[in-house]
């Protein structure tokens, strides 16, 4: 097949042979993009039936996969969600990259479709189009009688009004949903998560239906592609090159401490690329950059393209599998299973759950599973885009473009599978529950959901009981708070919560509880401990010696919310223990949101322990925030900084707004994450001449780590010198605004140029 050449020699003829290319948007300046040996026999890749593709598909021994949909039932999906009726609600980006230049994409034929299983057989048979006209949309959930879409830049909510499945109601949501021009750095996965509230990847608002109207509210944006969450409501996401994070505490305690250093204690990554390495079952040619990732083998040895987290919630498959990362990588054609684990100080991490091997691979080229979920019946169901080309224009190399044409992968479109994944002898214990008829269901019924051993069950309970507003239900969720098992306790807490109905009792009793339930408590708590409950108060303070360290990190955050000397001595003391393997550090750093004053009051000759110097140093920072700002010159003298005219300071509260799609990959503490985006806080490039970093908006920059892609073609001018006076003025920095005259001129001067930046060409712009 190879040749007779060794596996080393074969690599080093790869690399030593150059070819001549032609310039993708993708390309970056001096790297050489090598051809593949020209006696490599690289599998051709045709469109495969579905008998053929499910023989591609290999699982471990133990295992089977089984197909739920195909085409023609399905048009490039890319996400989709169970109805509480068992059927699937399925959303097609159609216009997704219909050639190497991406022809399609501003056209409105993105689809919404139902998907039903009439004969009972497990396969669907009929599908009825929701709703269609739909720029790009990719992503959807089930919410107030309805379905909200994703469609960027508009979030949509869907309704169906006269019961034929067609949806004769569209509302405008928001209008600022991420952005539209790069479907791989924009908003998606609308994940609603234990706390009632939707999320979004790539995006810093999360939504919320309640008492017949929608709210909105800023958080933490997480990740790239795809969301989903365990059974403590922690959010998991990821990265293309990051296979696995985690909020290990909610994104509200970062939001009240400006002074917090770092998200790190709030996002963790509980498995590097290099912890958990691929092992696809056939050579991987066609990755973007294919030329520097393979090993001598051919194949992929690491993710580049991760996306579509699930943790496994249910119990078909054992105790084993409850937790468990199941990560897609569809340029790899392989579905990762990643053990998760807790660590010592209530922190977590993951290993490979196999040594040499995938959970799931194929040997067929167009496999590309870019979602996973928990499904009703306790199998894990993956959604397949099936197709050729998954990367996009923006990013597609020279290479990958002739990967693309010698293998025929820009056709045909249209396509799409969805599989599920069962074991063969299902666990012990496990019953199957049938198809789900919960839309019919009974609040009485509802509230007996919520005790159900698998995920998908509890959370579908959870919403309906809120959107019905089930004021009848009150009475016996109070009741199972106190009774019932430690997962029915969380989720009747948070539907109490939903209701508007959550008693100071039902908390108290949550806090006596198991730990699930502890710490859904916890954070339910701090309505009261705002007020100055003093029995709410006590009850939380002894939680801070809990044996569970993420109960005792909780106990901490939620006492942030009260205030007191007791409050205070009682963190001083967990701050000062000698060992201190808690994690109780950040925890209580960011529990101390604003308490500087009090701090003072009780420690006069402060301790010699982290947390009282980390409040002296935010006073510091506050009381420098107070001062007149000034800015060093020359000799060594100082000026103050020129204020901001009216229409400046305008366009500073725009560019603040603006940095959400930016937040994604910077933080929203402009401190960045290291391998994705640098920080901002020390980045000398703000505060030089405007139109330097003004040429990396338009075209984008090199040279990080990961590739900043231009948002020239996304952003209009005004837009980049709102965003770009916001960081020139945050972040630690004090450089003049930006005037979109001046945005104008640089896109008129480098209006030829499609490559990124790089530091060299920057110091190389000879500016007038």
């Amino acid at each position: 097949m190879f040749g007779g050449f060794s596996s080393k020699v074969r690599g080093a003829l790869w690399f030593a042979t150059a070819t001549i290319l032609t310039a993708q948007q993708g390309d970056r300046p001096g790297e050489t993009q090598r051809d593949l040996p020209e006696d490599l026999a690289v599998p051709p890749a045709p469109v495969l039936t579905d008998a053929e593709a499910l023989a591609s598909i290999v699982v471990p021994a133990g295992y089977r996969v089984e197909l739920v949909a195909s085409h023609p039932l399905l048009h490039d999906p890319v996400a989709f969600e169970f109805g509480p009726d068992g059927r699937i609600w399925v959303v097609e980006m159609r216009g997704y990259m219909h050639d190497p230049e991406g022809a399609g994409e501003e056209l409105p034929i993105g689809t919404v479709a139902v998907l039903d299983d009439t004969d009972g057989d497990g396969v669907m048979d009929q599908r009825v189009e929701f709703a269609d006209g739909l720029v790009m949309p990719r992503a959807l959930t089930l919410v107030a009688d309805g379905v909200l879409v994703g469609a960027p830049p508009f979030l949509y909510h869907f309704k169906d009004t006269d019961g034929d499945d067609v949806a004769d109601k569209r509302t405008v949501i928001a209008d600022d949903y991420g952005m539209a021009g790069n479907p791989e750095h924009t908003a998606n996965a609308l994940y609603r998560s234990l706390d009632n509230w939707i999320y979004s990847a790539n995006h810093n608002v999360r939504h919320r239906f309640s008492a017949g109207r929608w709210q909105r509210d800023y958080t933490l944006p997480r990740g790239q592609w795809g969301m989903d969450q365990d059974d403590l409501g922690r959010l998991y996401f990821n990265t293309n090159s990051d296979p696995l994070r985690v909020d290990l505490v909610r994104s509200s305690y970062f939001w009240r401490h400006p002074g917090l250093e770092s998200t790190a204690p709030l996002a963790v990554q509980t498995a590097t690329a290099e912890d958990v390495p691929t092992f696809p079952s056939r050579i991987t040619p066609g990755i973007n950059r294919g030329y520097r990732m393979l090993d001598d083998t051919w194949k992929l040895q690491t993710v580049t393209a991760a996306c579509g987290p699930m943790i496994y919630r249910g119990a078909r498959f054992g105790p084993a599998f409850q937790g468990n990362a199941f990560i897609n990588e569809p340029s790899a054609n392989l579905v990762k299973r990643v053990i998760v684990e807790p660590t010592a100080d209530g922190s977590l991490t993951a290993r490979n759950a196999y040594p040499d091997t995938e959970f799931v691979t194929s040997t067929d080229e167009r496999f590309r599973p870019v979602n996973a979920y928990n499904g009703p019946d306790g199998a894990i169901y993956l959604l397949d885009f099936y197709r050729g080309i998954i990367q996009h224009r923006i990013f597609l190399t020279t290479y990958l473009r002739k990967q693309i044409e010698a293998r025929g992968l820009d056709a045909p479109l249209g396509m799409g599978r969805i599989w599920k994944v069962v074991p063969e002898t299902p666990a012990a214990g496990w019953v199957d529950p049938g198809r789900p008829a919960l839309d019919v269901a009974s609040d009485d019924e509802l509230v007996t959901t919520l005790s159900h051993s698998n995920g998908w069950w509890r959370d579908t309970a959870q919403r309906l009981l809120v959107e019905r507003g089930a004021t009848r239900a009150i009475p016996a969720l109070r009741k199972l708070v106190k009774h019932g098992s430690p997962l029915a306790r969380q989720h009747a807490l948070w539907t109490l919560e939903g209701l508007d109905a959550l008693d100071r009792e039902s908390v108290i009793a949550g806090l006596a509880s198991p730990v699930i339930a502890q710490v859904a408590a916890l954070q339910l708590s701090e309505a009261w401990l705002r007020i100055g409950d003093d029995a709410m108060l006590g009850a939380v303070i002894k939680l801070t010696a809990a044996k569970d360290p993420t109960v005792r990190r909780q106990a901490a955050l939620s006492l942030g919310e009260a205030g007191g000397t007791q409050v205070l001595a009682t963190l001083a003391a967990l701050s000062q223990e000698t060992d201190d393997t808690l994690g109780m550090a950040d925890a209580i750093k960011s529990g101390l949101a604003g308490r500087e004053v009090m701090f003072t009051s009780i420690w006069p000759t402060a301790p010699d322990n982290e947390v009282v110097a980390f409040v002296e140093e935010t006073m510091e920072t506050a009381a420098k925030r107070r001062e007149p700002q000034k800015l060093s010159t020359a000799n060594g003298s100082a000026k103050r900084v020129r204020p901001l005219a009216a229409h400046e300071l305008a366009r500073f509260e725009a560019g603040r707004a603006q940095f959400a799609l930016c937040a994604g990959c910077h933080q929203p503490d402009g401190r960045g994450l290291p391998g994705l985006a640098p920080s901002l806080v020390a980045s000398k490039l703000l505060d030089r001449d405007p139109r330097l970093v003004t040429r990396v908006i338009l075209q984008g920059k090199e040279g990080w780590g990961s590739q900043m892609p231009g948002l020239g073609g996304a952003l209009d001018d005004d837009a980049i010198a709102a965003v770009l006076t916001y960081v020139r003025r945050s972040f630690g920095h004090e450089a003049d605004p930006v005037d979109p005259a001046t945005v104008t001129a640089v896109r008129k001067a480098e209006m030829n140029r499609s490559r990124p930046w790089t530091a060299d060409d920057l110091d190389a712009v000879e500016l007038e």
